[in-house]
């Protein structure tokens, strides 16, 4: 019996499995990978294998061979011995004639395995766009990519890849660039593919990613200093469709812990803990002695440069109309800054002299306030000259 491996595969020896040929309930022959040469009369054989080993199923059998064996008698009968058998089955019957010598084999292949694994977020939500590197290990072989949908990958569902022709063997699966907005893993698995995997098929499992940290910051003006004492709202929807609504943002000027705004400085917004999404900043409440602009509403989105994921494109929409910037930080952090907004003072408030009720109503109360003053000063007048007396 002959053993055949895919190409640099460690399998299994010949002597994982049993032969045998037996004719009717009597075993004939058989042996650990080879039967010892016995003698039969003539007539049918049936063949056979068998192994126990749990990668055993990861083979696939040839049908059976036979041929003619050094040592058939001389003169005799031609040689006429014949098989029937299918390939898959490991199993055969040959039919010996004469005295014929008779050497029968079967060939067991390894067949290549496949490496499935998903690509998610925390929810489980399957994500696109993942890159890797697969490497053979044991044995050592080249490292291949796999790009979900693209090269490498067999399965066309986004965030599920499938590599297909696999020797068995060790490997290391890494990430090398992560869905647009998620953080890249920075660890690897491994993983072993052999015939002992349901249906030659190993699974890496759920590759999880968390998305960027986004930063928002933000400065409240009067156009030169800093201002305290503005309040905010901020809702939107971050980057997994989920709704993002951080109530009322207060202007944090000392301990900021349990507060959106993690900045202590007065007039200085950060807030952080955000995903790649689009948000509404709106001024709710203007610092003391400043009006509120109704206007002031800012559209935020921030999305991945198409020229480079690791990066995202800012879009600032406003009352000064629209802004693009590119974040700044690292791959794995992201920092949006919206500016200045700055706040006028509120106006104060005029005498109304320009006739009308309101002109008479100030008139009248500028006579009651001077002729109470006027009896103010007889009453003092009066008590100094009683005190004099």
């Amino acid at each position: 019996m002959g053993n055949t491996l895919a190409p640099g595969t460690t399998g299994l020896e010949p002597g994982a499995w049993t032969l045998s040929g037996a004719r009717g309930a009597d075993s004939l022959l058989s042996g650990a990978g080879q039967a010892p040469e016995t003698v039969v009369t003539a007539g049918e054989v049936a063949l056979s294998e068998a192994s126990a080993e749990d990668r055993a199923p990861g083979y696939t059998a040839s049908a059976w061979t036979c041929q003619q064996a050094e040592g058939t008698v001389p003169g005799g009968s031609a040689y006429s011995t014949t098989v029937s058998s299918t390939a898959g089955t490991g199993a055969g019957t040959v039919t010996v004639r004469n005295q014929d010598r008779v050497v029968c084999t079967i060939a067991n292949t390894a067949q290549p395995a496949t490496l499935t694994w998903t690509k998610t977020d925390p929810s489980g939500r399957q994500l696109a766009g993942s890159e890797w590197t697969l490497t053979p290990t044991d044995p050592a072989g080249a490292p291949v990519t796999v790009v979900d949908n693209g090269t490498g990958d067999q399965d066309p569902a986004d965030g599920a890849l499938s590599v297909t022709g696999l020797p068995w063997g060790t490997y290391t699966l890494e990430e090398t660039r992560a869905p647009a907005g998620y953080q890249r893993l920075t660890s690897s698995t491994t993983v072993t593919v052999t015939g002992a995997s349901t249906d030659l098929t190993a699974s890496a499992g759920q590759q999880e990613n968390r998305p960027v940290p986004v930063s928002l910051s933000w400065r409240k003006t009067d156009g030169t200093a800093a201002l305290s004492g503005s309040e905010w709202s901020l809702t939107g929807t971050g980057i997994d469709a989920s709704a993002i609504d951080l109530g009322t943002i207060t202007d944090c000027t000392g301990t900021c812990t349990g507060l959106s705004d993690t900045d202590a400085a007065a007039g200085s917004f950060t807030l952080t803990g955000l995903t790649y999404g689009t948000y509404t900043l709106t001024e709710t409440r203007a610092p003391a002695g400043f009006v509120r602009d109704d206007t002031a509403t800012r559209t935020i989105t921030i999305a991945a440069d198409p020229d480079d994921a690791t990066r995202a494109v800012v879009t600032v929409t406003g009352p000064q109309g629209t802004t693009t910037k590119v974040s700044t930080g690292s791959p794995e952090t992201v920092s949006v800054s919206v500016g200045e907004i700055t706040n006028d003072k509120a106006p104060v408030p005029g005498l109304p002299l320009t006739g009308g009720m309101g002109t008479d109503t100030f008139l009248m109360a500028a006579g009651v306030a001077a002729l109470l003053a006027l009896l103010a000063a007889g009453l003092v007048t009066r008590r100094r000259r009683a005190s004099q007396a």
